[in-house]
């Protein structure tokens, strides 16, 4: 069977043919968008970010042709996350706040306000970072599961604090950063292994400034086991780049966690 990347090229050349009515030309368009946005994750997580580019940038070209506008939002959304994930956290921002204006759903609203935080919180802007939290946790009440998109489905409160978290620990705030992702991770679903080994790699380094070694090397160990089991490279590569900074460190749960990634790194 063709992979995704596969399939949107074969829906790509039937629109070009234009050989269809305006409704089916809009159900293509959406069908490729939704793939075009999965391929995108699939390169995400496999650390390809140019090609996760292109798709996410495919998945809001069709979307648009599709008038499904919380898709395009979506997919400009994890644009904006693919952003600050780089470092870039200013061009998220700008992409984010194109994108909230044009939604229909307070699902995708919550999920940019979150990403639009994350964002702020890299760029030292705290007011703003409060604003977006407080508007994700609004718009998180206002939704309706029925006229939620699939693609945003999963938003939940669980995604709003642990991404908290994040932003706390940014801002300089790690007591608070980790009580709002040990929150966030008590909630989230089980099979949601890729953002929980991102979330346990956040919450061993919120650890760190507590100084506390024992608890940093449990929590790197099992965003690792995590992150391994995920299959996501972005996930073993933080964890790992986490892992690697803590090389200097010579106490005995430090030198421990380094031979176990060691080992499992090399299975």
């Amino acid at each position: 069977m063709p992979d995704r990347q596969a399939l949107c090229g074969i829906l790509f050349d039937l629109i070009a043919q234009d050989r269809y009515t305006t409704a089916a030309s809009r159900r293509l368009h959406a069908v490729a968008a939704e793939l075009a946005h999965c391929a995108a994750w699939l390169r995400f997580d496999a650390d390809r970010h140019a090609d996760a580019q292109h798709h996410w940038q495919a998945a809001v070209h069709a979307a648009h042709q599709a008038d499904d506008r919380d898709l395009a939002a979506i997919a400009l959304s994890d644009l904006a996350y693919q952003a600050t994930w780089l470092s870039k956290p200013a061009d998220a921002v700008q992409a984010l706040e194109h994108a909230r204006s044009r939604t229909r759903t307070p699902a995708t609203r919550s999920l940019l306000d979150v990403r639009l935080a994350r964002a702020c919180a890299v760029l030292q802007d705290r007011q703003g970072t409060q604003r977006a939290l407080a508007s994700a946790e609004a718009e998180l009440e206002q939704i309706r599961p029925q006229a939620t998109p699939p693609a945003v489905s999963w938003m939940s409160m669980a995604d709003v604090n642990a991404d908290a978290g994040r932003c706390w620990l940014d801002l300089g705030e790690p007591d608070r950063a980790t009580t709002a992702i040990d929150t966030g991770l008590s909630e989230l679903q089980p099979h949601r292994t890729r953002t929980r080994a991102v979330f346990l790699t956040y919450r061993a380094e919120g650890s760190l400034h507590g100084r506390d070694t024992s608890t940093v090397a449990a929590d790197a160990r099992a965003a690792l086991d995590t992150a391994l089991d995920s299959g996501a490279a972005r996930c073993v590569d933080l964890v790992s780049a986490l892992i690697h900074r803590l090389a200097s460190r010579a106490e005995q749960p430090m030198v421990e966690l380094r031979e176990y990634a060691r080992e499992r790194l090399a299975a």
